[in-house]
């Protein structure tokens, strides 16, 4: 409460230049300062930082910080009442003190029995994820009982139940290598004219339950990738895929004598590095000759993909250096829910991409660098997936989406992967 004394020591020089709803702020017991701020001109970065005042306080405070201000009433506080209101805060910081030492010991209590202080807390439990791979294997296996080639309801759903250890019939393996056998034969060995991603993705699957991609009906699914020219032509996608097609297995660098050019691994490696950009990332055709304006900003997907392909060559000086710029990119570009946008929109896959990078870099999903407002990856992933259901690609879908879902679920497997050592 304000003393008499201190309300006769407001004589303001000039009472008609004080708004009449400033000195009724100051007639209040408890008010913020926002209001009274706004009256006297003040910036919005100092009104952000205004917190309830009792009067005398607020009297204290106006003096201190604000007796420049032509608007400011001119205040003096009597000597009793300097006395009492030190004598009353010198017993509120002993009082605080105490209560400070008891909760500092609460806390470290809690600390030791939670693991609080040993990095990033996520929320999503060894068990919620062991919980959440196990449903989404369970819905995988009932929505894909005849996977076939593709993108779609083929080789992702294979590569992550094959990598969950979900308990699947060895005829379901079977019956998709066969699937696989008729579709390449019937193509000729042939899967895709331009697009060299297709063996990529096919090769990756096969290697996942323990075929070899070099004998499929005869045909060895890994040549393509020995024409570099041809490998890279798709965009970044090319190089990316053909790297992790071919360490999947540890397969060597298949010779192509049909190829101008004949591809190298480091080739390969050469060209994801150059095709970086200044930011740090990259994007699909992003430093190549096909770029369009879009192309200039890093993409989380491709960002993730190329750092996937180059886990295995970190002893390179030029790609640790070209990691570690990436992964700052990717800090910066990560949003305050955890998530990543893939082109202006926050999506599960882009998510995806980036959880799998940091587990095959060795990267906890925690480190501090990807905490953002106590959000990881994968909390943020875990707000697409619904249980029985699959995943979203948006939060603003209408249901699950089976793409989504077929990336979420080996997102998923790769985290428990890389928590199980």
């Amino acid at each position: 409460h304000m003393c008499r004394s201190v309300r006769e020591s407001w004589r303001p020089p000039e009472e008609e230049g004080i708004p009449p709803e400033l000195k009724k702020l100051f007639q209040k017991k408890r008010c913020t300062n926002k209001r009274a701020m706004e009256l006297m001109g003040m910036k919005k970065d100092a009104m952000a930082r205004a917190t309830p005042f009792t009067t005398a306080v607020k009297a204290r405070y106006f003096k201190s910080r604000l007796t420049s201000h032509s608007r400011l009433p001119s205040l003096r506080l009597c000597s009793p009442t300097k006395a009492a209101f030190r004598k009353k805060n010198r017993r509120r910081r002993g009082h605080m003190k105490k209560w400070k030492q008891r909760g500092f010991a609460f806390v470290l209590a809690l600390s030791l029995t939670t693991g609080l202080l040993t990095g990033a807390q996520a929320a999503v439990s060894k068990e919620t994820l062991n919980e959440a791979v196990q449903d989404t294997a369970e819905y995988m296996y009932r929505t894909v009982q005849n996977p076939q080639v593709g993108s779609i309801g083929g080789e992702w759903a294979v590569l992550g139940l094959a990598r969950s250890g979900y308990d699947v019939p060895d005829s379901y393996y079977q019956d998709y290598y066969a699937t696989v056998e008729a579709y390449v034969t019937a193509c000729d060995g042939k899967l895709h004219d331009k697009k060299y991603t297709e063996y990529s993705r096919v090769i990756v699957a096969l290697s996942s339950i323990g075929k070899d991609a070099r004998n499929v009906a005869g045909y060895d699914l890994t040549k393509p990738l020995g024409d570099y020219e041809k490998t890279i032509w798709q965009g970044l996608n090319g190089p990316i895929w053909a790297l992790i097609a071919l360490d999947s297995a540890g397969y060597p660098m298949p010779e192509n004598p049909e190829a101008n050019v004949q591809a190298t691994r480091q080739m390969y490696i050469d060209r994801i590095l150059e095709c970086q950009l200044p930011d740090g990332g990259w994007s699909l055709f992003g430093g190549t000759e096909a770029a369009s304006s879009g192309d200039g900003i890093s993409d989380p997907d491709i960002t993730g993909m190329a750092l996937q392909a180059l886990a295995k060559y970190q002893d390179q000086p030029e790609v640790a250096r070209a990691t570690k710029e990436a992964l700052t990119c990717m800090s910066e570009q990560q949003s305050d829910d955890g998530g990543f946008a893939s082109w202006g929109t926050a999506n599960s896959e882009s998510c995806v991409q980036m959880i799998v990078a940091l587990c095959e870099l060795g990267i906890e999903l925690d480190d501090p660098r990807f905490v953002k407002n106590g959000n990881t990856m994968l909390d943020n992933l875990m707000t697409f997936y619904r249980q029985g259901e699959g995943f979203l690609h948006t939060q603003s879908g209408s249901g699950s989406n089976q793409m989504a879902t077929e990336q979420g679920f080996y997102g998923l497997v790769a985290a428990q992967r890389a928590a199980e050592g």
